[in-house]
């Protein structure tokens, strides 16, 4: 299940870290928190080779039912879809996806 649909985030230059979150708030029951979180970047339009290896900074940010994470990076031109995955108390593994572009 996603927290949501598909987000757009906003563009990035590639020299820019910027800080991206998914809110898992309507995926999880009152008592249900966020334990873990795992995240991915994938080409979604263009070409790079492994961009989760640099764009992915760092460890994620769980607070409460966000998670966030640092990205930076990309190849100029290239859109991506970011995914973060969170892993909860009651063993839900659930999704967020969003995309952004890297720009000039």
């Amino acid at each position: 299940m996603a927290c949501t649909k598909r987000k757009y985030f906003p563009s990035k230059r590639q020299t820019e870290t910027v800080m991206v979150t998914f809110n898992f708030e309507k995926a999880l029951t009152s008592t249900e928190t966020v334990d873990a979180s795992e995240w991915s970047v994938e080409v979604e339009e263009g070409n790079d080779a492994s961009p989760t290896t640099t764009m992915v900074i760092g460890s994620p940010i769980i607070s409460g039912f966000r998670v966030s994470h640092l990205i930076g990076s990309g190849i100029v031109d290239v859109i991506y879809e970011i995914v973060g995955q969170a892993t909860t108390s009651l063993g839900q593994v659930l999704e967020g996806t969003g995309l952004i572009q890297i720009r000039d």
